[in-house]
């Protein structure tokens, strides 16, 4: 039995339902953040994952105000988030960016955008 299970099958052992965080696969709760784990325990952890005491995979990034259990919910500011949860810097006089494209959305002050998403100094 695993102990990410929330709940299980009490003729086959197997989980129906995994404790938040965690995916249901065959029966097996996965950390997502694992990248090779054996039953309940992690060996490496994905890129931006670090492995924590109890050998499972935590977010991790020092670009993330408030990190989630598989990806960053709000950056720092200066950074953006991305649709895969990332927190990459935005670029020079960009305010806000596209999630999946990192194009500018939005130029800070002084500055306008271009056509390709750029900010350029006015």
């Amino acid at each position: 039995m695993s102990r990410f299970c929330n709940a299980y099958n009490l003729e086959n052992g197997q989980c129906l339902t995994c404790l938040y965080g965690f995916t249901l696969s065959n029966g097996a709760c996965l950390d997502p953040g694992c990248q090779s784990q054996t039953l309940d325990t992690c060996q490496a952890c994905k890129s931006n994952f670090v492995l924590n005491s109890d050998n499972y995979c935590e977010y991790s990034d020092a670009n993330c105000l408030n990190p989630g259990p598989t990806r960053c919910e709000t950056c720092r500011p200066g950074f953006f988030i991305t649709f895969e949860g990332f927190c990459p810097r935005l670029p020079s006089g960009c305010a806000a960016a596209h999630l999946q494209t990192y194009q500018c959305l939005e130029c800070e002050g002084g500055f306008q955008i271009d056509d390709n998403g750029n900010c350029f100094v006015i």
